[in-house]
């Protein structure tokens, strides 16, 4: 069941799809980043999204590989792909 709901958060990623991320995500929900940023709460981070959207409006990640261990789901290699945006010059593709 963990990786069916990685799956279904990277496919609300790629829809851009807030209210699906928002029933996906509990009240308590703890995102980190790749520089173990840590980000704690579904509305901080829905206003997270809905920024990065603005910013990066073709923004879709691909997931290759996703690890379990009790209940810890992580996506530990990712592609996000950026086609247009105010940020399109950068190289996020090389993480």
């Amino acid at each position: 069941m963990g990786k069916a709901i990685i799956l279904q958060f990277t496919e609300a990623i790629n829809e851009h799809d807030l209210e699906k991320l928002g029933i996906l995500m509990t009240d308590g929900h703890q995102f980190i980043d790749a520089h173990n940023n840590i980000v704690k709460g579904k509305e901080k981070m829905l206003n997270g999204w809905r920024r990065y959207y603005e910013w990066f409006p073709d923004y879709k990640i691909e997931v290759e590989t996703i690890l379990q261990d009790n209940n810890i789901l992580t996506r530990t290699t990712f592609r996000p792909i950026i086609l247009a945006g105010p940020f399109i010059n950068l190289n996020f593709n090389k993480y």
